[in-house]
């Protein structure tokens, strides 16, 4: 007899679904502003949110386009993001090099970084764990047995350095962002 599978929890990057915010969805500001509900449960999610990705909203803005943009090279390089992937695996459309040509690509992208000034291999990876793989600080903090401040100060140089990588400046001006906000919470 075969026995169904639990469905996974909702949410992004296996963090569970958390509605704590809603973002602004009207796109003409002479409107009456609309908002619909915002899943912050990502870590760079919650540090924009809650302003701890810099100092001033510039920095936090230019910081957090550089997390999307990291996490986008890196679901390329490892296959979750590009439209040629999904179109192969539906109807069987494609020889398939299209999907890989664009991982290599983003490989290669991404290696380039590494020598930039500032970006060392531990910072490569702390991107890589949090603004990738959705991991939260202290998790990654405690499976390095690093220090949190640690990690968060890894993080947001290495941020720092991607946001400078002129290669991807345009990906980074391209990045569309929200305005958002945490709901208010009924008493």
């Amino acid at each position: 007899m075969n026995r169904r599978l639990p469905l996974p929890e909702p949410g992004r990057d296996g963090n569970p679904l958390e509605l704590a915010a809603r973002a602004r969805v009207n796109q003409n500001p002479k409107e009456p502003d609309q908002w619909a509900p915002f899943d912050v449960s990502h870590p760079i999610e919650k540090m924009r949110l809650r302003g701890s990705l810099g100092a001033d909203a510039l920095q936090i803005d230019l910081r957090y386009r550089a997390a999307r943009v990291w996490f986008v090279f890196w679901n390329r390089a490892f296959g979750y993001g590009h439209d040629t992937t999904l179109r192969e695996s539906v109807d069987g459309g494609g020889d398939g090099t299209g999907s890989a040509n664009a991982r290599a690509q983003a490989v290669i992208d991404r290696t380039k970084i590494l020598g930039q000034p500032g970006m060392t291999r531990r910072r490569f990876y702390d991107l890589d764990a949090i603004c990738g793989g959705g991991s939260r600080i202290s998790e990654l903090a405690q499976a390095t047995h690093r220090d949190q401040k640690t990690v968060r100060e890894s993080l947001l140089t290495g941020l720092d350095v991607v946001a400078g990588f002129q290669p991807w400046d345009r990906y980074i001006q391209g990045i569309p962002t929200l305005s958002v906000q945490f709901v208010a919470k009924a008493s």
